[in-house]
This record gives C-alpha cells, sequence and structure tokens, in this order.
C-alpha cells in the first residue's frame, strides 16, 4: 500500500540585506567585465616563423589568405577581421587547424610537424605596466 506524499514548495525569504548583497556582487562583476575589456589589449601584425627564423611579419588589419611552405608541406594561414588561423595543414594530427582563431598579443598557434610558429604581436615599442614602474 502506497503512501500519499505530498510535496510542499520550499519557501526562499529574501532579506533587505540579501538583496544589497546580490545587487553588491552583481555590480562587481559588471565592473570587472569593464575593466578587463578596457585592458585588453588588441593584436597589431601576425609573424610566421618556420624553423625559428622569422620569414614574414604582416599587418592585422588586411584580410588575407596565405599558403606558406612547412616541413611536411603546404600550410595555409587565414587572416579575417584582425584574428589569424590555419585553414588547411600537412601535419597528421591537424592540431594546428583546431587551435582556431587567435587575436591578442601573445597567442600563437603552433604546428610542430611543420616547424611553424604563427603569433600575434602588439606595438612594437616597449610598454610600461604596473609591475616595471
Amino acid at each position: 500500500m502506497r503512501k500519499n506524499h505530498k510535496h510542499h514548495p520550499v519557501s526562499i525569504r529574501l532579506r533587505p540585506a540579501d538583496i544589497i548583497l546580490i545587487i553588491i556582487l552583481i555590480s562587481f562583476s559588471i565592473t570587472g567585465f569593464v575593466l578587463q575589456k578596457r585592458t585588453t589589449r588588441e593584436g597589431k601584425f601576425y609573424t610566421v616563423e618556420v624553423a625559428r627564423k622569422t620569414l614574414y611579419r604582416f599587418s592585422l588589419h588586411s584580410d588575407t589568405l596565405i599558403t606558406i611552405k612547412g616541413k611536411t608541406g603546404d600550410i595555409k594561414i587565414r587572416v579575417q577581421s584582425r584574428r589569424v588561423s590555419v585553414l588547411e595543414s600537412s601535419c597528421p594530427l591537424k592540431i594546428c587547424v583546431k587551435t582556431g582563431w587567435i587575436k591578442r598579443p601573445g597567442e600563437a598557434i603552433i604546428c610542430v610537424p611543420n616547424n611553424t610558429v604563427i603569433r600575434i604581436e602588439g606595438e612594437k615599442k616597449e610598454e610600461v605596466d604596473a609591475i616595471t614602474q
């Protein structure tokens, strides 16, 4: 024989202090996103290195498609909307293709079988940050 269980909804009461805390946390989150967006530097150039030698340095401001010769064959590099990706590669695992788009200074796409590195750079001038001041 089954017992008839009635489910009672759980009631949560928010006190004024809870509401103030939620508002403060949301405002901190929004402020963090805004500040992060402002301080994120934008890439200006990308370099293509093969066998540890920089072969090319191009601007990110023009959409292009280039093909370079790597150790195992051709690599097609696509630049679009100030981002870079490897469209096709002759390497077996295609990790460089799977990396996707890069756009911030310091980001890189590395193809080990082709001994190739595609790297995003910012301005060439030295920048002073809060640590080195």
